[in-house]
This record gives C-alpha cells, structure tokens and sequence, in this order.
C-alpha cells in the first residue's frame, strides 16, 4: 500500500472532479504496534461526496482496515477544497523528498476524466502546502488527518477578540471655582472581532459619550483564510512581562484582553497592560497583518478626491500629468495618450537635455484643451510607459565581490 516513490507528473490543468489522497506515516522509528494506524485513504468528489479509510499496520505485511467513513458536505465547501488544491497543483511546483519519514500519494481527476499524479513526504514543508493540509480537515471537521503534512489533530483558530480600553486623566488650564473636581477623565476603548463562522471583522471605536465608531469587513473566504494563515499552536503564547521596576504613568492607563476560541481547544483568555512588553511577542506580527488586510479594503471612492475631483475628457483634450521624482513637493508636467494611467503610478520619463531615462511618481491628471495647456505642447515631453516590476523593486546589489584594498 506504500508508494515510496511516486513520481511528479506534469502540472494539473482543467477542472477538478475528485481527488484521491493516500497517506502513510511509516518511516524511520521504532516498529508500530499491530493497532497502530499507519495509513489513511481519503476521496472528495465536486458533488460533496467523502470517502474516508483507515488502516492500522497488523502483522507488518499486510495492513488491517480500521476504520471507515463515508459522508457529504455541502458542494461549496467542497468546491473550495478542489478549487483551493486545483490551483495550487496548476503550477509546477517543485516538492523534495525527506528521507525518513512518511510519505503520501494523491490523484488528481479532471473533469474530462484525465488523472493526474503527484506525491511528496508526509512532513511540513512550504506554507501553502501546510495550509492545504489544514483547509482539508477544517472544511471536513476531521483533525485526524494526515493529509499532507502528517500533521493530524492540529486545532484551528475561529474567533479573535481584542478588547483595549485606556483611561486618561487630564487637567484643565482652569478649573471653575465650585468645582468637586480635579481631573477630566476620557475613557477610550476598542474592540476587535475576526470571526471564522460570520466571516465578518468588525473594528469599533468607543472614542466617548455619544461617539461610537464601527468599521465591518464581510469577506467570503478573506476572513476565514486570514484565520487560517495563524498556527494556532503558538499564536500569542508567549509574553516577556515588564520588570518590577517598571514606572507606571499615574495619568494613564492601557489594558486589554484577548479571547481567542478554537475549533478543538479551550478558549484561552490574555490579559494586561497594553505595552510592547506587557503583549505577546508577536502581538506586533498580529497586528502588522491585520493593519494589512483592512487597509486593502478600507479604501473607498466616494471621498477619494482622485475621483469625484477628476472631469470627464472632451473631445480634443490633451492629458497632462504632474509627476514627483522625490519627496520634495516639486512637480512636473509630462503628456500621455495612456487613458489607463492613474495617480500614483510609477512611469518613465526623459529628463534634461539628454533624455535620460528617470522613474516618477503620477500625482495629478488634468485635461486641457489646446488653448489652455498650461506648457506649450512644443515643448513638453511624454511619458515613456509604465514602471516595470523589476524597475520598482530593483534586486539587491551583490555584496559577495572581494573588497578593494
């Protein structure tokens, strides 16, 4: 039943049907016991159809069947499934084989009913191919699969919360006479939710009495997959703590707590003073990543002066666009026909009497007829084309060379 070498065909095309993983976790160690389970035989089909076998190793020879299991989903998670692996196996990624260790086997089928075959070691490797491994067993509620990664009963994360709350004192210039009072006290929290089930991140500011502000992000697939890119076995786990020394601001304080839920575990409650020391260790990464992922939405265009500010070319307009090249304010205005340019494009241009080629920055469009051009046409330069990927992120010099003496 054990494929040891299996090899890597050519990289899938059309659309996924079903696929077929076989999973072995026999490898180098002491021998399994006759009960031990060694391998796992797993199908899903597009039409939400399971089919789940377990085998325990028996006399060493011939494996005994342990378990079985056949269900369904529903056919959007199981077009998830296919799609999400389909796509990944369009390419032709390059797997290595770890000695030592496990391995696992699986088939792809198209719907034109060609198979394609690839296999690997049932070990961590990159981490998009763990997350396979993981969106297989969170979308099919079963932990104990080896999937990919040999990585069975890993738990998930569902639901985040991240509750701040900072109490500020502040006093006044001046103070009425009758007053019972010597400070003004500003109570400000927030609240951070990220939930696996809704599908919905949800960011609300408590900035005071009759001030409340909310953020909500409905991201099919977008928050779940945010979720999922978190190793739940070591996420927030870890908090340096602030030495007993530490001065405290008697007119301020920060605090926060953190509930995060899994799908198997308990939920785990943190708490403390909100500070680089008083957070977990990667609270930062956490945040980074999230500050990420709501900025890439966050953005409208009903506000965005780019576009309620930009008039419609008439017939005969020239396009004129003002472009940096630094960050010191100073603009100039280069011509295109490219209708397709926008502000903040990086594009190429001629400069001084030379023409040599510079990289600059789009931050204004405008439209001119011929008499209102505000730089003679004769005289103005065009813009070459678009900055290319290369151009925008140059590779790193090499530094490897011998040094001068």
């Amino acid at each position: 039943m054990r494929n040891d070498n299996v090899p890597h065909t050519l990289a899938f095309t059309g659309e996924l049907q079903k696929i077929q993983i076989h999973s072995n976790c026999l490898g180098y160690g002491p021998c399994p016991e006759p009960g031990d389970e060694v391998e796992q035989h797993l199908t899903i089909t597009a039409d939400g159809r399971v089919f789940f076998t377990s085998y325990n190793y028996g006399d060493g020879v011939h494996y005994c069947k342990a378990r079985t299991r056949n269900f369904s989903i529903g056919a959007k998670d199981a077009l998830y499934i296919l799609q999400t692996i389909g796509d990944y196996f369009k390419n032709d990624h390059e797997i290595d084989y770890v000695t030592d260790v496990g391995s696992w086997t699986m088939k792809l089928t198209n719907t034109d009913g060609v198979c394609f075959t690839v296999g690997g070691s049932l070990c961590s490797m990159e981490d998009e191919m763990d997350n396979l491994s993981q969106i297989v067993r969170y979308n099919l509620n079963m932990p104990e699969l080896l999937v990919f990664d040999g990585d069975a009963n890993a738990d998930r994360i569902e639901k985040i919360t991240v509750s701040y709350h900072r109490i500020t004192k502040i006093k006044p210039n001046e103070i009425p006479e009758d007053a019972t009072w010597e400070f003004i006290t500003w109570d400000y929290s927030e609240q951070i939710s990220i939930d696996r089930q809704s599908e919905i991140l949800e960011y609300n500011q408590e900035i005071g009495a009759g001030c409340h502000v909310t953020h909500k992000y409905h991201i099919e697939d977008g928050v779940r997959s945010f979720l999922d890119n978190i190793d739940a076995s070591t996420f927030l786990t870890k908090i340096a703590g602030n030495p007993d020394d530490v001065i405290h601001n008697p007119m301020e304080s920060k605090d926060y707590i953190i509930t995060v839920e899994y799908l198997y575990g308990e939920q785990r409650i943190i708490s403390g003073t909100f500070d680089k020391h008083g957070l977990p260790d990667d609270f930062a990464d956490f945040t980074e990543s999230l500050s990420g992922f709501m900025q890439f939405y966050h953005t409208g265009e009903i506000i965005d002066p780019s576009i309620n500010g930009k008039a419609l070319r008439r017939n005969g307009d020239y396009i004129f666009c003002s472009v940096e090249f630094d960050e010191s304010g100073k603009s100039y205005y280069y011509i295109t026909d490219d209708e397709s340019l926008n502000i903040g494009d990086f594009v190429v241009v001629p400069v001084g009497a030379d023409e040599h080629l510079v990289g600059a920055e789009i931050v204004n469009i405008e439209y001119f007829q011929e008499d209102c051009v505000p730089f003679p046409l004769d005289k103005v330069k065009t813009i070459l084309r678009r900055c290319t990927e290369e151009e925008l992120n140059p590779p790193p010099e090499n530094t490897d060379g011998q040094e001068d003496e």
